[in-house]
């Protein structure tokens, strides 16, 4: 790499942002450090000691890459910084819009800027920022608008479990560590104009037009999706039509990214390179390649800040314009520095860069365009009866660009599989077809339509409805084929996430593999990778099949319940989903148990046990049951007509999941050593007897016991007093190792008659952080006390786990 230093220097750099992420150094001594390697340096060139050069200089790049990363990650935080005043009640706030609202379906996002924090009398000035969610659509806020509410703020807080997004550090790489919630907009009043950037404010100001050009449009269809292509805003894109995206790996699509910023650059491109064909002074006058690409720079630069210019767009901005450059200074053969000089000045304006999935997948993907390609083409010219200049030999049969296309999707999805696993969960083995044919159509026509549509607004407002009506045709034909797309068999499936280990291991196997005739050692290291990839799989197949242990996990999933069994020798089955305590837009089982269940390596679940069909329980079964190859489900019998278990039991009966109702009279069942006893609901549902219909639901509970050798667990749903004088007519049969706790701590259940009989030593409160109910109530917590159990709550220690061997018992919490 030393003949391109910018590489190296570029590597160093990113290493110094990883090592910045989990190590703090304090600024003046790495200061002075890096002055001293930097005078260290210049002594070494002027000695012409270059191999001590060689060596300094990256490490002074290690060090400012942890620098810079630090500035984000251990940030100083003032003494009035808004997350110091956080209170259990409501604060009155007073703060201006440093970013336009973000809209959504269900909800709208606002993020503010804390000015003032008002109390009876008086008002104290604050700094930080807020994000702070308004349920219902819509929002007539806009950027730089000062608004005043009261609102109970919290510190960001993720939920707790292995495999889960980490929210609370996503938004603190945006300096957002405060969040609240509002039930609708009425609650917030905008008091006139706060502190906002001319030049900003004028981009929006145009942003605001086309957006109401586009919105006030009657009866278009695909409004979404144009927004999403011209302005950036996918929050407006239904989920189904989000989820073909995704099915289809064409996800990448629907955000504005290096993709679209190519395609603008290459339409502009063409179009002025014929124009000025057009003239022979010109041509003879000038580099016409040379001009072109500098007057492309223009409209690349309009479609920024059309699109807002938000991080993903203005990485997609600088790359693209950087390309542009590199031909205006005849750089343009030279895409590896070009590529990294890109990914510096990104990650110099914006260190935190380095984890957002975007700024890996665009890089990744140009990397191993420029990397694979050249590989295939070389070894498809050595394959037999086909020529040695493949490419020609291959255009004249399928066309010069229907090949080329094939061949860069195919390395695309190569370099970028990895990635979109580990963040996704996702691997589209097809997804190079859907990409040939619908790429092109939203990159060439699209794109530039809705360009187009942003001009004309301002230029030609009576044209501009034609061509957005004629776009949205365009964009309904690629959504309908799209749609089609996800019939394909096997165009995508869903995995477990790799490690990093494995992600390492894969990318070391496809370099060595595709050097195998340059590098004398590459075919036996490539050999070896393959063994050690075979053995990682091996190991995972070993401990998740034939594991000797039962393993308890009781998942943090709000104000809800959700445990994962793994018994012995790899059967697994959940105990209710979750999914309550959010509205249905948000989907625990999509978003907790799935990662979760992908995180540990698990792909198959053979048991779904819902105790009640309450939405707190059941909601997150939905995309398990669909996903994850369930055989059984067992239910109290009791139905409803709610939407999200009609919904359930549609997907059950679609995927041939076998229905079993379970009560007092199950007889025992044995899954691999364990003994699984119903001991609840009775034959005969409670129901009446002076029972709200909540409570009926809650007492008719699936009351469950697993017993495993001398260790033995009690998961109780939300049986409430009534329930319980049943059940402990059970006598000694109750007593138990651990229990769930009975309806997450209420105080119309864990009765001390109940408690004693069951009388556990360790007590599992599933609850949602500061929970409107106020669960668990403090005189249940001292029941359990009393009994000497140790208490364990999800709201604090996160994802819970329980491991025997039916002897020797061991707790694990994750936070």
């Amino acid at each position: 790499m030393m003949h391109r230093p910018l590489i190296t220097l570029l590597i160093s750099y990113l290493l110094g942002l990883l090592l910045g992420n989990y190590l703090y150094l304090s600024a003046k001594p790495t200061l002075t450090l890096i002055a001293a390697l930097l005078l260290i340096f210049l002594g070494a060139i002027l000695l012409n000691w270059k191999g001590l050069g060689i060596i300094l200089f990256p490490v002074v790049f290690v060090l400012i890459g942890s620098l810079m990363m630090n500035l984000h990650t251990f940030p100083s935080i003032p003494h009035n910084h808004i997350s110091k005043l956080l209170k259990d009640e409501g604060i009155n706030v007073q703060g201006s819009l440093y970013e336009p609202p973000k809209l959504l379906l269900d909800r709208s996002r606002l993020y503010i800027n804390a000015e003032r924090v008002y109390s009876k009398r008086c008002y104290t000035k604050v700094t930080g920022k807020i994000l702070l969610t308004i349920g219902g659509s819509g929002s007539d806020l806009k950027y730089g608008d000062r608004v005043r509410f009261i609102c109970k703020l919290h510190r960001a807080r993720n939920f707790g479990n292995p495999g889960g997004f980490d929210y609370s550090r996503h938004l603190a790489l945006q300096g957002i560590f405060v969040t609240g919630y509002l039930k609708s907009s009425m609650e917030i009043i905008r008091i006139g104009e706060g502190e906002s950037n001319y030049f900003w404010k004028t981009i929006e100001g145009f942003r605001e037009k086309i957006r109401n050009f586009i919105d006030k449009e009657p009866k278009l269809p695909n409004r979404a999706i144009i927004k999403a292509l011209l302005l950036g805003e996918t929050g407006e894109i239904p989920e189904e039509t989000r989820d073909n995206f995704t099915v289809t790996g064409l996800a990448h699509i629907l955000a504005i990214s290096g993709l679209h910023m190519a395609f603008i650059a290459l339409v502009a491109s063409i179009i002025i390179r014929g124009i000025l064909r057009y003239s022979e002074r010109l041509i003879l006058a000038l580099d016409i390649n040379k001009v072109a690409a500098i007057l492309t720079i223009f409209p690349v630069l309009f479609y920024g800040f059309i699109a807002g210019l938000g991080v993903s767009t203005l990485r997609a901005t600088i790359m693209i314009v950087t390309f542009l450059i590199a031909i205006v200074i005849d750089r343009q053969r030279d895409l590896y520095n070009t590529l990294s000089t890109a990914a510096f000045i990104i990650t110099v304006i914006s260190p935190a860069s380095i984890f957002d999935v975007s700024f890996q997948l665009s890089f990744v993907s140009v990397l191993a365009i420029l990397y694979l390609t050249p590989k295939f083409l070389h070894y498809l010219s050595l394959v037999q009866g086909l020529p040695a200049k493949f490419t020609p030999s291959v255009t004249k049969v399928i066309g010069r660009y229907t090949g080329s296309l094939v061949l860069v999707s195919i390395t695309a999805t190569m370099g970028t599989a990895p990635i979109v696993a580990y963040h996704f969960n996702r691997v589209a083995l097809l997804g190079f077809i859907p990409n040939i044919v619908i790429v092109p159509l939203v990159g060439f026509i699209i794109v530039p339509l809705c360009l187009l549509i942003a001009i004309m607004i301002f230029i030609s407002p009576s044209l501009a409805p034609i061509f957005l009506r004629l776009d949205s045709v365009i964009a309904g034909f690629a959504v309908d084929m799209v749609r089609l797309f996800t019939h394909l068999p096997g165009v995508s499936f869903w995995v477990t996430t790799p490690t990093l280990l494995e992600i390492t291991l894969f990318y070391l196997f496809i370099v060595f593999l595709f050097n195998v005739n340059r590098l004398k050692m590459a075919r036996y290291i490539a050999l070896v990778l393959l063994a050690i990839i075979i053995g990682d799989y091996s190991y995972w197949y070993y401990t998740k099949n034939f594991n000797r242990n039962l393993r308890v996990t009781f998942l943090s999933v709000g104000q809800g319940d959700s445990a994962l069994i793994e018994f012995p020798k790899g059967k697994r089955m959940i105990i209710d989903g979750g999914g309550g305590g959010y509205n249905d837009s948000y989907d625990t089982g999509r978003h907790i148990l799935a990662p979760f269940l992908w995180k540990e390596k698990i792909e198959r679940v053979d048991y779904l046990l819902l105790s009640h069909p309450h939405p707190d329980h059941l909601n997150g079964l939905r995309f398990i049951a669909k996903n994850f190859e369930v055989k059984e489900i067992w239910t109290n019998g009791q139905s409803t007509d709610m939407e999200s278990y009609l919904e359930l039991m549609e997907i059950v009966n679609r995927e041939g999941i076998k229905k079993v109702t379970v009560n007092v009279e199950t007889l025992p069942k044995y899954i691999n050593g364990v003994r699984v006893d119903i001991y609840n609901p009775p034959v005969q549902l409670f129901q009446g007897e002076g029972m709200n219909i909540k409570s009926s639901f809650n007492n008719n509970s699936v009351v469950v016991k697993l017993r495993f050798k001398e260790v033995s667990l009690l998961f109780t749903g939300d049986v409430e007093e009534e329930a319980e004088k049943k059940l402990v007519q059970l006598g000694s049969r109750l007593e138990s190792t651990v229990i769930k706790v009975p309806h997450h701590g209420s105080l119309r259940s864990n009765t001390e008659e109940f408690l004693g009989k069951v009388h556990p030593s360790y007590a599992v409160f599933s609850v949602g952080y500061k929970n409107r109910f106020g669960f668990p109530k403090m005189q249940v917590l001292e029941r359990y006390r009393d009994l000497d159990s140790r208490t364990y709550r999800t709201d604090t220690d996160g994802a819970i786990t329980m491991v025997t061997d039916g002897v020797s018992f061991r707790v694990e919490k994750f936070l």
